[in-house]
């Protein structure tokens, strides 16, 4: 069972140091251009908190993006496990459906 809470902080945390690693910026840099205090980036990219709508919009500001941009960074990772659970889900009953019939194919001989 995942805790949506915990899910949505590490999801959180993933997107900003992704983004923010991809655009070359340290967490300095990020607290600069956005007038979040270093400590708090660091807080969300360890999984310690959930940004506030302001928040978010400071720290889009200060990588440069849209709030939108960061909110889909962040829905790819918080929604990528669930597809990957989806699609092995999938597989499985695949499998199972291919091993049924072979096997009911094969008695009937």
């Amino acid at each position: 069972f995942v805790n949506p809470l915990e899910h949505t902080k590490n999801c959180f945390g993933k997107a900003l140091r992704k983004i923010r690693w991809d655009k070359k910026i340290s967490q300095e840099q990020l607290a600069d251009n956005s007038g979040i205090s270093r400590q708090h980036i660091s807080r969300l990219e360890c999984n310690n908190d959930i940004p506030s709508l302001e928040t978010l919009r400071l720290i889009a500001k200060g990588l440069n993006i849209s709030m939108k941009d960061l909110i889909n960074e962040f829905e790819t990772i918080y929604y990528k496990p669930l597809f990957d659970d989806d699609l092995k889900v999938a597989e499985n009953n695949q499998s199972k459906k291919y091993f049924l019939a072979k096997n009911s194919n094969s008695q009937k001989k």
